[in-house]
């Protein structure tokens, strides 16, 4: 099984990238390249154009750890990519339920929750452990949802329901007490968050969102219309590492269509932007995987955009017709073109 997969009852081989469950659920159990120059990119000052993933980030409070971490899915889409009954180990199926991780690779148990993933619109988790946020918008029967729960353990606490001890959840609710300490249901939508999460800060939170973020908001324009999506906090850390980096799988235009991967990257510099730039270009020709794969075999029909802006960001496009999540396994493993681990021989692109 690769890294970052979960089993899952009935979605055998089911991938959730979302490496705070995987950490969460260890605690529980014990080419062809080239380069051009973008239309310029306003910074981000307004929200990230339109789509589901631009109103997934506008329901989501702008604070620095909620940036920290975005995943995305628009699931509705995906079905209708998918039909009804998707393989979940292959084609655009493994993209599903990537915005909400931390509870999707448990199929058999997250009825017992009330919770049904297969009916929502889109989901959306931000933060990082302890204060993650997850949105399920719509398609959820909130009363159904505050009654499951109840009967796991949950107890009321002003709007929200709060986990009872460890050793106290019934059932299957020993491990949803990890990943929902705290859970929100009104109307067709749910939300939940870790133990130190804040409710208000998804859903209809007061102030800014995510969808305005200068910074946020200039790469979700950059990777436009997406299936599914993925942003964190630049690495490596110090001189020579972008502010933030996002991928996507672009929307396509049939089931059986060939996965678009793309790859934005927000620098502190136009020089740095630059150079990275030209290091990209190098590495997704040339450039060797941490698995020792070329890039060039991974990502084919790849190209770079040097898209400029306030936020500096470039962004690479390549197509992964071997696996829809190639892009999502590569950030997992801190193996994106040009910004794996500076200690890893084979990377092009450190500064």
């Amino acid at each position: 099984m690769l890294p970052g997969m979960l089993a899952s009852p009935g979605r055998p081989g089911r991938v959730t990238i979302y490496r705070a469950a995987t950490a969460i659920i260890s605690i529980f159990v014990a080419a062809g390249c080239s380069s051009g120059a973008g239309s310029a990119a306003d910074g981000g000052s307004t929200a990230a154009g339109g789509g589901p993933l631009s109103g997934a980030l506008a329901h989501v409070a702008d604070t620095s750890n909620n940036r920290s971490s975005i995943y995305f899915d628009d699931t509705a889409g995906l079905y209708r990519l998918t039909g009804p009954s998707p393989d979940y180990a292959k084609g655009f199926g493994v993209l599903i339920g990537l915005g909400a991780g931390s509870v999707a690779g448990y199929a058999q148990a997250l009825p017992d929750t009330g919770l049904d993933l297969a009916k929502e619109s889109f989901a959306i988790t931000a933060g990082s452990p302890p204060a993650t946020l997850t949105l399920i918008d719509g398609g959820q029967d909130a009363p159904r949802v505050t009654s499951h729960m109840t009967k796991l353990g949950w107890k009321p606490d002003g709007r929200a329901l709060a986990a009872p001890p460890l050793t106290a959840a019934a059932g299957s609710g020993s491990y949803f007490t990890l990943v929902m300490a705290t859970v929100r249901a009104s109307g067709t939508d749910a939300a939940f968050g870790g133990t130190g999460a804040d409710l208000t800060q998804i859903g209809s939170p007061a102030g800014p969102t995510l969808a305005t973020d200068p910074q946020v908001s200039a790469l979700a324009a950059c990777l436009g219309a997406v299936v599914a999506a993925a942003f964190e906090v630049g690495r490596p850390a110090g001189p020579g590492s972008p502010a933030e980096l996002a991928v996507g799988v672009r929307t396509p235009a049939s089931g059986t269509a060939a996965p678009q991967a793309v790859g934005c990257a927000a620098w502190p510099t136009e020089a740095a932007a630059s150079q990275y730039a030209a290091a990209l270009h190098t590495a997704l020709l040339t450039g060797k995987s941490v698995t020792g794969e070329p890039y060039a075999t991974l990502l084919t029909q790849a190209s770079v955009t040097a898209i400029g802006g306030g936020q500096h960001v470039v962004q690479w496009t390549a197509s992964t017709p071997a696996r829809a999540d190639q892009v999502f396994q590569m950030l997992d493993n801190k193996d994106l073109p040009g910004l794996s681990t500076c200690a890893h021989p084979s990377v092009t692109g450190c500064h």
